[in-house]
């Protein structure tokens, strides 16, 4: 989904992938927030003396939305480009979802991407937000996300070259936004 070239704060030029639709609300992570900052020094509460929590304690972080964030109850959130054993869920052909931290070994840490909070909706909100026009919504690949991570240009840590880049590909530009 990519927020309106309107919108401000938390969803500026937002490229957001739903990881969860269902009667019980919804979920994601904004893909296009990295940030320079390793998780040791952002998630500074958790053990990283345990093996699963010291592979990821210098991995990069993107900030995956506004909720989850608070120090004490912080969300972690991982994808992988490649399913790793005991550890990941599909989300769609490509892309995993890090379901269980414990199972994370040092040889997964190259094929994960970290995000400290998490995006959500409440039940039927995410609908009403895109039926009202809120979100352009288009169908994720693995072509199309974890590639906003890592592609993020040093000085464009708001992701705007990705959202723009979304945005063209999905057909839309200054002009249309002028005709809504």
């Amino acid at each position: 989904m990519l927020a309106p070239s309107s919108e401000e704060g938390w969803w500026w030029h937002s490229v957001v992938l739903v990881l969860n639709h269902d009667a019980g609300g919804s979920t994601g992570v904004i893909l296009n927030r990295p940030t320079n900052a390793l998780l040791h020094r952002v998630v500074s509460e958790i053990d990283y003396a345990e093996a699963h929590h010291k592979v990821l304690a210098d991995r990069r972080v993107s900030m995956g939305g506004p909720m989850g964030t608070e120090k004490g109850s912080r969300c972690l959130v991982a994808l992988s480009r490649v399913p790793l054993e005991g550890a990941t869920a599909e989300v769609f052909p490509g892309l995993w979802h890090v379901s269980d931290f414990a199972a994370v070994s040092p040889e997964h840490e190259k094929h994960l991407s970290v995000f400290v909070g998490y995006c959500g909706w409440v039940t039927g909100q995410l609908d009403r937000e895109v039926e009202a026009g809120a979100w352009l919504v288009a169908a994720a690949s693995a072509s199309n996300t974890l590639g906003l991570v890592s592609t993020a240009p040093r000085g464009d840590l708001m992701g705007s070259n990705a959202w723009e880049s979304m945005r063209t590909r999905l057909g839309e530009t200054p002009e249309r936004d002028m005709q809504k």
